[in-house]
This record gives structure tokens, C-alpha cells and sequence, in this order.
């Protein structure tokens, strides 16, 4: 099978013939060019032999078409930039601003480098673009990360918080229909509002439902792998997400334990059809004191099998539950791969893997 080939059958709730693995971080250094992003994501899933790609598009790429001007690290362990320029500061400030088109500005650079992946993979490997939901877009269109922001304008502006969710909301369906235009296979969609810290449940109901099913309709229309990212650890509120009509689901399953949602914990609340990404707690397991390879893989294995002892092997992705560390050195991935082949093995051996 190739990959593209395991991941369809996952879906239709056929059996693969593997373990299916991947991974994503940032690439400080070369996410500014398209050629130079593309063939590190291409060199990247092909060292790794990973199951998907995830587009790492480099870090406020959809704010910078709505005037937010970065200056970015010269350090390749740092992915997040110094915000230098905005030109929106207040809700009733989008309806005053026209954002650049999604084909131009830094959207259109990141769909070169997309373009460039799928000519290169040929549907072999299904392809996924990245984007965040409509609030977490707002947030960092204001204040990069401040979530006080969002909370003010409920409080105060909520029509013309609402007017300009909208406005965003339009930006980033235009967005995930350039990319389907291009021939992506799915979309990687985040969200930061994951947690009662940032937002309760009415507020959530209000604010980020109704604009994150329009662009998970807006992927479902022409893409056939879309996953949403639950993004953050611990006590997640992760009930808002269980019915979302996506493929997958991707989220910190151990980081934060024993507060996480585990894959056993989802399992009891999501239809058994969707794919579950994760298993690797990915600020402990790349690494080891002793730097040995050995012990690094062992480990990851041991994550691999308590997956497939969860949900089984047909129903999840094995990956970080986030995007990895910047210094985790880039061969323990190539041990994710040697251990997803391995338990895939033990599995043979035992008569449970075709």
C-alpha cells in the first residue's frame, strides 16, 4: 500500500497494512522561501517515510495578509517572530481593512511551496494544508497569543467582534478552497479554544462553533482527510470537538496526564470511524540522557503498542500530539519509523496485522 492508499482505507474502516506514522515542527530557517520550505518538507517526510504530510507554514502566515508585519529569528531554535507592525487593533478595524488576496502576499507564497510538495509526491502521500479556526486568527491578528483581547471584545464589542469573525471567517474559507484549487487532500485545522481557561462553553458556543463548522464544510467539499487539531494539554474541554465531521482528530493525548484525554478516553466518545492522531508525548519521548537510540525507540514502541492496545492499529496515526521540539536531534525520527515497523512485526507475528 502507499500511504495515500493506507490512509483512505482507514477511513473507509478497511484494515492497512502497517502502523501509519508522521510528524511536523517548525522550520525557522527555511519557511520564509517556497523552494527552500518545500524541499524541507519533501526531504523531511521522505527520510522519515512519514503517512501525511503537514504543511508547516511558517508562524502568522495568514496574519501577515491582514497587515501584520514580523521580523523572524535568526535562531533555528526559535520559530516564533517579533510582531514590528499592525494595522488592526480593534474589532471594528477589519471592516476598515481589505485583506490581501489568498493567492498573494504570504499566502501566496505558502501555496507555492504546497504546489510544489503535491507535484512532487504525485498522491502517493496525501498532502494536508494548515490553518487555524476564525478566533485564534483574530487573537493573533491583534495581539499574537493574548487571549485577553478576545475576551474584551465579548464583553465590549461582541457585534462588532462577531462582524469581524466573519470577515475572517470569509479570508479563511477562501484560503482552504485555494488550497483544495491546488489539489491538497485535507486540512489540518486548529484550534487554540480547547480549554476552560481560555473559554468557557457558552462563550465557545457562540464564538468558535459556528465559524469552525463553516470551514470544516469548507474542506469537506472538496478534501477527503481533514483533521482538527485540539491544540493544548491537560484538562482539555475536549467534548466541543467529538462530533466535528472530520476524518481525524490530533491532540496532546499524554502530555498533561493524568488530566489528558487519553486515545481509550476518546474512543468512549467519538464515532469509531475517525482516525485519532498522537501517542507520542513529544517533550520526553525524542529524548534520553543517554543519548542512546536504543532507549529512544524502545519507548516510542511502547507507545506505538499502547495505541494499538487503545483503538487498535486501523484507527491511528502515530505522531507527536503537537508540533515537535525544535531540538529534538532529526534521526529520532527516523527510530519513530524503525519502531512503527517493528511493533507492525510483533503484530504479524501474532497473527493481527494482514
Amino acid at each position: 500500500m502507499t500511504s495515500t492508499e493506507r490512509i483512505r482505507a482507514m477511513i473507509a474502516g478497511k484494515p492497512v497494512d502497517q502502523i501509519c506514522q508522521s510528524a511536523w515542527w517548525h522550520m525557522p530557517m527555511v519557511d520564509k522561501n517556497p523552494k527552500d520550505l518545500a524541499k524541507a518538507i519533501i526531504d523531511f517526510t521522505e527520510n522519515n517515510h512519514f503517512d501525511f504530510v503537514k504543511m508547516m507554514y511558517n508562524t502568522l502566515f495568514f496574519a501577515q495578509n491582514f497587515g501584520v508585519e514580523v521580523a523572524y529569528s535568526q535562531d533555528p531554535l526559535v520559530w516564533m517572530p517579533k510582531v514590528v507592525h499592525q494595522v488592526i487593533n480593534h474589532p471594528a478595524d477589519f471592516k476598515k481593512f481589505r485583506p490581501i488576496s489568498v493567492t498573494e502576499g504570504n499566502l501566496g507564497r505558502q501555496l507555492e511551496a504546497t504546489k510544489i510538495v503535491i507535484d512532487h509526491f504525485q498522491g502517493t502521500v496525501p498532502i494536508v494544508g494548515t490553518t487555524f479556526t476564525d478566533l485564534s486568527f483574530y487573537k493573533d491578528i491583534l495581539t499574537f497569543g493574548w487571549n485577553e483581547c478576545v475576551l474584551a471584545g465579548m464583553e465590549y464589542h461582541r457585534q462588532e467582534l462577531h462582524d469581524a469573525l466573519e470577515i475572517i471567517n470569509e479570508q479563511n474559507v477562501r484560503w482552504i478552497e485555494a488550497l483544495a484549487e491546488i489539489g491538497v487532500d485535507g486540512m489540518f485545522i486548529a484550534s487554540h479554544y480547547a480549554t476552560d481557561d481560555w473559554l468557557d462553553d457558552a462563550a465557545f458556543d457562540e464564538f468558535c462553533r459556528p465559524y469552525d463548522l463553516k470551514l470544516i464544510e469548507a474542506a469537506n467539499r472538496k478534501m477527503w482527510f481533514n483533521m482538527f487539531h485540539v491544540h493544548g494539554s491537560g484538562k482539555l474541554s475536549f467534548h466541543r470537538f467529538v462530533d466535528y465531521p472530520v476524518q481525524a482528530l490530533t491532540w496532546e493525548d499524554i502530555w498533561g496526564a493524568p488530566d489528558c484525554t487519553s486515545f481509550a478516553d476518546a474512543a468512549k466518545l467519538v464515532d469509531d470511524r475517525k482516525i485519532f492522531i498522537g501517542g507520542i508525548e513529544m517533550w520526553s519521548d525524542y529524548y534520553s540522557a543517554s543519548n542512546d537510540r536504543e532507549e529512544v525507540k524502545e519507548r516510542l514502541k511502547q507507545r506505538c503498542r499502547d495505541a494499538v492496545n487503545a483503538v487498535g492499529k486501523d484507527r491511528f496515526i502515530l505522531a507527536p500530539g503537537c508540533g515537535a521540539p525544535l531540538d529534538v536531534p532529526p534521526y529520532r525520527f527516523t527510530l519513530q519509523h524503525e519502531a512503527v515497523m517493528e511493533v507492525t512485526e510483533e503484530l504479524r507475528a501474532a497473527g493481527k496485522c494482514c
